[in-house]
């Protein structure tokens, strides 16, 4: 979870790793997303310019479901799948100015967008037999706890994803006081002061929404819920008349035609290659809305244990639980998103936690 600086981490994290096998007792999957969801909410504000939390999952993410902004890779899916955007990709024809991009998700979202892309078979055979034992576990509606953060995994907002028809949801939780509280409120004892929510996390399947299957396409929402959605919801960026007008032509990016040779700085070579080209980052995740940023044409790098949702299992950060999927093992495994039985407690000294 870097910070702002994107190149930095809070020190919290290395003293979790100070015992390997009791950091295989947390959920760092939950870790990731729940601070994701609060850089995000940041993120709406107008004097925000920056923002942070793992940005290539975010990335990675509207990758897999806005496929008309999605980098052609040639190369077979890999588990965990955000190691498919370390591969060499083309950008041929994808737009780069963040108004035309705009444009794009307003003209193709509705009729483009993936609702579930993990679906695909040659996607799931990648997967781990262990991450799909039990999808209750992606369908719970919980509290997602993180030292002094805490958001909702609000699940019933995009049953879509999971599969399922799209009613009317209800009010979301309203969690702006929690945003006013961090790290400066020092020596917390934050498994008690957050003892209610992680209480529901315990109660978990009590959290799950009401789930129908989508017979047919055209009955993937009720009736009732795109008025609904029209009325409360934002379902553009851009007004009518913009809306309206023309993509500008991309032209395809070519590398130098002689590029110097990275083994041989005395010779040329005549092979055109391809210009890492930038990445985009439009997102909607269950949690605030935010608007893409400015491309940046820095490679992605993958960040160890981080997979798209929702092959991302919620619980209560950094607290030891049971585990919610059968045989899962104790550290070490192949995912760093181990999860077992919960062990001592992981707060022994408050005073430090807060600092």
């Amino acid at each position: 979870m870097p910070d702002l600086s994107r190149n930095l981490v809070h020190l919290r994290w290395l003293l979790k790793l100070v015992d390997f096998r009791a950091a295989g007792e947390f959920s760092w999957g939950s870790a990731v997303l729940a601070t994701l969801y609060r850089e995000m909410c940041g993120a709406t504000r107008l004097n925000k310019a920056k923002i942070g939390g793992c940005l290539s999952l975010l990335q990675s993410w509207a990758r897999f479901h806005f496929s008309f902004l999605r980098p052609r890779v040639d190369h077979p899916y890999t588990f965990p799948l955000i190691t498919r955007w370390n591969h060499s990709a083309s950008y041929a024809r994808l737009p780069t100015c963040l108004e035309d991009i705009r444009l794009l998700l307003e003209q193709r979202s509705e009729a483009q967008f993936q609702w579930t892309p993990y679906e695909d078979l040659a996607i799931r055979a990648v997967i781990p037999d262990e991450y799909l034992q039990n999808s209750n576990a992606w369908h719970v509606k919980v509290p997602l706890v993180n030292f002094a953060i805490v958001e909702m995994h609000q699940s019933d907002r995009v049953l879509r994803q999971f599969g399922f028809r799209q009613p009317i949801p209800v009010a979301p939780d309203v969690l702006d006081d929690h945003h006013k509280i961090d790290l400066r409120q020092l020596h917390t004892d934050w498994p008690r002061f957050w003892s209610h929510y992680i209480q529901m996390w315990e109660d978990r399947y009590d959290y799950i929404p009401t789930r129908e299957p989508i017979i047919v396409p055209e009955l993937a929402c009720v009736p009732e819920y795109m008025p609904w959605f029209r009325i409360h919801g934002k379902p553009y960026l851009l007004l009518e008349e913009e809306r309206q007008r023309q993509l500008r032509a991309q032209r395809e990016r070519r590398g130098p035609l002689n590029p110097r040779r990275r083994d041989d700085d005395a010779g040329l070579s005549t092979a055109p290659t391809q210009s890492p080209g930038p990445a985009t980052r439009p997102i909607q995740l269950p949690g605030p809305t935010v608007q893409l940023s400015t491309p940046t044409v820095q490679s992605l790098q993958m960040m160890p244990g981080t997979y798209p949702s929702p092959f991302m299992y919620p619980s209560p950060y950094m607290f030891p639980f049971s585990s919610p999927m059968a045989g899962w093992n104790a550290w070490p495994v192949s995912s760093p998103f181990s999860i077992t039985p919960s062990g001592p407690p992981i707060y022994r000294q408050p005073s430090h936690e807060g600092s």
